[in-house]
């Protein structure tokens, strides 16, 4: 399965590339979001993180700071996500904002905070 996204330098018949060694099927794809969409894999991307599945047939909730300021946050916030139940912590590690001055995330930093396992401690 091969698909292409973008602008093609020029027109190719469609027949054309079914005449192809190894083309099976062409498949014109002219809705939105090509590659995250159903058309080319129908099936569902289940992603595992540390034995959570999420995209499987089960509701995972996710929940955690817009920002990710200190690493006592972190864990001040873990434990509540945990006690209410959540099966994941999330929280924004890279806050880009309009003016340079404005508070930026920590970055590297953040993501090394919400990897530990707070709420096991």
């Amino acid at each position: 399965m091969l698909g292409a996204v973008g602008v093609p330098r020029e027109v190719i018949a469609r027949e054309a590339l079914e005449l192809l060694d190894g083309v099976r099927e062409v498949i014109k794809i002219s809705e939105p979001y090509k590659l995250a969409g159903r058309t080319f894999k129908p099936q569902d991307t289940v992603v595992e993180m540390r034995g959570v599945k999420v995209g499987g047939p089960e509701v995972i909730v996710m929940a955690g700071p817009c920002s990710v300021e200190s690493l006592e946050q972190v864990r001040i916030v873990a434990k509540a996500v945990a006690a209410s139940g959540a099966r994941v912590l999330r929280g924004g590690a890279f806050k880009p904002r309009s003016s340079p001055y404005s508070f930026q995330g920590h970055g590297e930093t953040a993501c090394q905070w919400m990897g530990a396992r707070w709420a096991t401690s």
